[in-house]
C-alpha cells in the first residue's frame, strides 16, 4: 500500500528566538507526493506576514531528512515579489530497493519575523 502525502503544510508555530516580533506564515509543498528515484523533486515555499501579505527577500533555510536519518541542509533563493521560492532536490543519490518517505523542514526569516513548515513525500524505485 502506498501512502500519499499530498497536502501542503502551513505552520504558525511559536518561534524559538526571543527577539522575534512577528510570526510568519510559511507554506511548503512538493511537486509530486510520490516520485521515482530518477526524478528530482521540486520544493515550493511561499512566505507571508500575519496579514497575508507576501514578503520579498525572506530567507528560507531547511533540511532534507531521509528515512535512514541522513540529513542534508537546504538553502533556498530569497523569496521573490510574490513571497515565492523553489528548490530542486536530487533523489537519485538516495535510491534504495524499497520505497522511502522523506521529510523536508524549512524555516523562514524576514526582519523580526520567523516561521516554520514541514512536508513529507515518498520516493519509489
Amino acid at each position: 500500500m502506498i501512502a500519499l502525502f499530498s497536502s501542503c503544510i502551513s505552520s504558525r508555530t511559536e518561534p524559538n528566538p526571543t527577539n522575534v516580533s512577528e510570526i510568519l506564515d510559511v507554506t511548503l509543498w512538493v511537486e509530486w507526493p510520490v516520485v521515482p528515484y530518477s526524478w528530482a523533486q521540486v520544493v515550493h515555499v511561499v512566505v507571508t506576514d500575519e496579514q497575508g501579505d507576501t514578503l520579498t527577500g525572506a530567507t528560507v533555510l531547511g533540511k532534507f531528512i531521509a528515512q535512514s536519518g541522513d540529513i542534508e541542509v537546504l538553502v533556498f533563493p530569497l523569496t521573490d515579489s510574490d513571497g515565492y521560492t523553489t528548490l530542486l532536490i536530487d533523489n537519485g543519490a538516495r535510491a534504495s530497493d524499497l520505497g522511502e518517505t522523506h521529510r523536508i523542514e524549512v524555516q523562514a526569516t524576514w526582519k523580526n519575523g520567523y516561521g516554520r513548515a514541514w512536508h513529507e513525500y515518498q520516493t519509489q524505485p
